[in-house]
């Protein structure tokens, strides 16, 4: 993790007949020391010919405010061939499912000075209780990234100059 955030990319395959789950999951935690904002991307995409089981989940939470989420987005596809995703977009996938869905909370905003933060990530393409006698892959990634928030000084500084500048501006156009 740096100062502008972090990211993560992921390959993976099951092999046929060998195993039944690729999977990435995780978490990062981490604290921000002023008001920071944050912007969420990630995409991921599978080469599975059966089809049998893609997701893609991304969160984060404010661990500060009783694990209030701050964003989750959830897809999975059970039917879909060569699935693709991208965080917060579409429908979630080909499935109905309760808790399903493209996006709860928002994928920019801004982090609270003094919070702790977790970003939970869980990735795979499986198959059914018989193993698919097809290979499959998948490849994606996650970033988080933080940008400074400008000090009130720095606004004011800014918005004067603007003044200023539409001021002289005014006075030429008049001239």
């Amino acid at each position: 993790m740096t100062n502008d955030g972090f990211g993560m990319t992921f390959d993976h395959a099951r092999v046929s007949t060998l195993s039944r789950v690729a999977r990435l999951f995780g978490f990062v935690q981490f604290s921000v020391d002023e008001n920071v904002r944050y912007s969420a991307t990630g995409a991921y995409a599978a080469n599975d010919p059966d089809g049998k089981d893609i997701y893609l989940e991304a969160s984060l939470v404010d661990l500060t405010m009783a694990a209030e989420v701050v964003f989750k987005s959830s897809h999975q596809s059970l039917l879909t061939p060569n699935e693709s995703f991208v965080l917060g977009a579409g429908l979630g996938g080909d499935q109905g499912t309760p808790g399903m869905g493209p996006l709860t909370g928002w994928l920019t905003g801004m982090l609270i000075a003094g919070h702790n933060y977790r970003f939970n990530y869980n990735a795979f393409i499986a198959t059914f209780e018989s193993a698919s006698t097809m290979p499959a892959t998948a490849s994606g990634f996650l970033s988080l990234n933080f940008s400074a928030v400008p000090e009130p000084g720095t606004a004011i500084l800014l918005s004067g100059g603007l003044v200023g500048f539409a001021a002289i501006r005014r006075r030429s156009l008049q001239a």
